[in-house]
């Protein structure tokens, strides 16, 4: 972060304030988030986690105002997923979020449909600090005990499922994408694989990039259905969930050791789960800076993807199968994430056929994907 956005947004920021008791008490101690108080009151899970005196979190309150206008009718009608949303497992005061580059941290949300925990967007720009995009930090830094309130000018919205995230990109960037993503039944083939994923969005000019002539065949002409959703399928990855700062991987199988289970069965299974990229501990709002890196697999089976996320300072970038992205963007939905990318992913037989420039001929593309439909 350049160093006047850091001074701008510590200009915000009263002193830090010191509450002498729980979460909960603090909230509804405050004249501006005694409603978000209420709503949390009316769960005792959530009632039992904040009134714990060795809590270490982070809350982000919506204020008083926040919530009366978001339910005019009944700012108190809040379920207990959009409040876990709100919540994050670890403490982060404004100077922590300003020194680790944040770009998502995780939640106490988790999801049926995710391998982690949801995640939430963290922003410092000229404006100050902003939460998911739409919502700004008010005040920063009243602490109780361990755990730490930020209050924020709006409610966060629960990211919807992927299908509904694609269909909201925007149409002019992302229109032959979106309705490719839906026609070819991707999603549904994703869910089936299991939780989490992460897909890459091509935008309308990475499909240009192949000449007028193959974007109408895969778009337009019926045989082409089936050639663009073997291309599409090696945008897809299946249980394993890469976001710009973290990585869901899928469960290991575990082993059953029973008198039977001889020794080879044992080093056999080790051997296989060493090839699964490790998992970071979902509860850590960020990588370590440097750069991390894993093969994962598509819906195009046998067919991997070479992801890189590299962090160097307050730079984020991803690079998938060498082609960086900069910065690196999270899409969040409850069972994945999504990256746009401006470069289609040419699956292995076809980049035999592509130029430098990835334009070819529908026979090439034809030739190069047949083995995938």
């Amino acid at each position: 972060m350049h160093e006047h956005l850091r001074d701008f947004v510590l200009a915000q920021a009263s002193p830090p304030v010191h509450f002498e008791g729980s979460l909960l008490e603090l909230l509804a101690a405050s004249e501006h988030t005694t409603l978000f108080a209420e709503c949390l009151s009316r769960y005792p899970s959530l009632v039992a986690l904040l009134n714990e005196p060795s809590a270490d979190l982070t809350i982000f309150a919506p204020t008083n105002q926040a919530l009366a206008s978001h339910h005019a009718a009944s700012p108190l009608d809040l379920d207990e997923a959009t409040l876990r949303y709100h919540i994050l497992p670890t403490a982060l005061p404004l100077s922590r979020i300003l020194a680790i580059t944040l770009s998502s941290a995780p939640t106490l949300l988790e999801p049926a449909g995710l391998n982690g925990p949801l995640r939430l967007n963290i922003a410092v720009d000229a404006q100050g600090l902003s939460i998911d995009a739409s919502a700004r930090a008010t005040a920063f830094d009243t602490f109780a005990r361990n755990s730490v309130v930020h209050s924020i000018n709006q409610l966060l919205a629960v990211p919807p499922p992927r299908s509904q995230v694609v269909a909201q990109l925007p149409a002019a960037t992302f229109g032959q994408f979106t309705r490719a993503f839906a026609t070819t039944g991707l999603d549904a083939e994703l869910k089936r694989a299991g939780t989490g994923g992460t897909v890459f969005a091509p935008t309308d000019a990475a499909f240009a990039a192949l000449g007028e002539g193959v974007s109408r065949f895969l778009f337009e002409d019926d045989q082409g259905s089936r050639f663009l959703k073997a291309l599409l399928r090696y945008h897809v990855v299946p249980q394993h969930t890469v976001y710009s700062n973290a990585y869901y991987g899928p469960p290991s199988p575990p082993v059953e050791e029973t008198p039977e289970t001889k020794a080879a069965d044992v080093k056999a299974h080790s051997e296989a789960n060493a090839a699964v990229p490790k998992v970071e501990d979902p509860r850590k709002p960020t990588f370590p800076r440097g750069r991390r890196h894993w093969d994962v697999p598509t819906l195009l089976a046998g067919d991997d993807l070479s992801v890189d996320v590299f962090r160097y300072g307050t730079l984020i970038a991803l690079q998938v199968n060498g082609i960086a992205e900069f910065p690196a963007e999270n899409i969040f939905a409850n069972d994945g994430v999504i990256h746009p990318i401006t470069k289609l992913l040419v699956p292995p037989e076809l980049r035999a056929y592509t130029n430098g420039n990835g334009d070819i001929t529908v026979e090439e593309l034809q030739k190069g994907l047949e083995k995938y439909v």
